[in-house]
């Protein structure tokens, strides 16, 4: 509960925060961080089972069709989420097509110890961007995000429920074939 309402705090402050610049705002309808047909926004981040000193990009991965999947520690859905999303990448391989879940939880710690009760194959990352949550659009967790082999953005996913991994595997085979 401690660590849920951290997170509540830091997604409070940041949007607090990006109101406070002496910056004007324009006046209309803003355009979205995020479109599906753009390209998905770099990230750089370190693995989360390691000792973080080597990073790492999302452009590293072209070449394969990625579920970039963010979750925390603290998150419910994503308890359900992530073995399920094992399951999948493991029946469909990693050759052309790659899971690489993002750690959200302030102290990777927390994001370490779920891994061991709950283990997965799949890449497991954390990333020191404080404006992942603006950049992805990230307001429920898991948020995700379905990337074709050139980086493009085919497909979001808010929240989960057991019965989306047949409409998320149903995706990525469409940017498989």
């Amino acid at each position: 509960m401690r660590q849920y309402l951290l997170n509540c705090f830091l997604i409070l402050w940041l949007v607090f925060i990006s109101g406070c610049s002496d910056v004007e705002t324009p006046v209309g309808k803003m355009p979205p961080v995020l479109k599906i047909g753009e390209m998905a926004p770099e990230i750089i981040f370190q693995s989360l089972m390691s000792d973080g000193n080597i990073d790492d990009r999302l452009t590293n991965y072209r070449g394969k069709v990625i579920y970039l999947d963010f979750w925390a520690s603290w998150c419910k859905p994503c308890l359900t989420s992530m073995p399920l999303l094992d399951k999948m990448r493991k029946e469909l391989g990693n050759d052309e097509f790659e899971i690489l879940a993002i750690n959200l939880d302030n102290d990777p710690n927390n994001g370490r110890d779920f891994l061991v009760k709950y283990p997965v194959d799949y890449p497991v990352v954390h990333t020191a961007e404080l404006d992942i949550y603006k950049l992805y659009q990230i307001n429920v967790l898991p948020a995700s995000y379905l990337i074709d082999k050139q980086g493009v953005l085919r497909y979001a996913h808010q929240g989960f429920k057991a019965n989306d991994i047949s409409k998320i595997r149903h995706e990525v085979m469409l940017l498989l074939k």
